[in-house]
């Protein structure tokens, strides 16, 4: 979950950055960004339910509002299953050489 209050003036930044947070993660991700205005400074709103792919299954738009959707949490070990990304993931902490 990420919860947001995200200026109305990056809502691009907003939709690319959540869709791309999903996908390298390979999560469902739900992306809650605040409405109206704050600081003097409006909102974008737009909170998503994304899916492992990067797919937006359900979006808000810059009013409150309940997004509902279903999600099937098998997706998750599927879509791993079909590019096993974090298989490639290794951390190396070595020492550095004493000279």
């Amino acid at each position: 979950m990420v919860p947001a209050a995200w200026p109305a003036a990056r809502l691009s930044h907003w939709q690319l950055l959540t869709r791309t947070r999903a996908l390298e993660e390979q999560v469902f991700l739900l992306a809650c960004s605040a409405v109206g205005a704050h600081g003097g400074m409006r909102q974008g709103g737009h909170s998503m339910v994304i899916d492992p792919w990067g797919t937006v299954l359900g979006e808000a738009r810059t009013a409150e509002e309940t997004v509902t959707v279903d999600v099937d949490m098998a997706e998750v070990a599927r879509i791993r299953s079909e590019l096993p990304v974090l298989r490639d993931r290794v951390l190396a902490i070595e020492a550095p050489a004493v000279r």
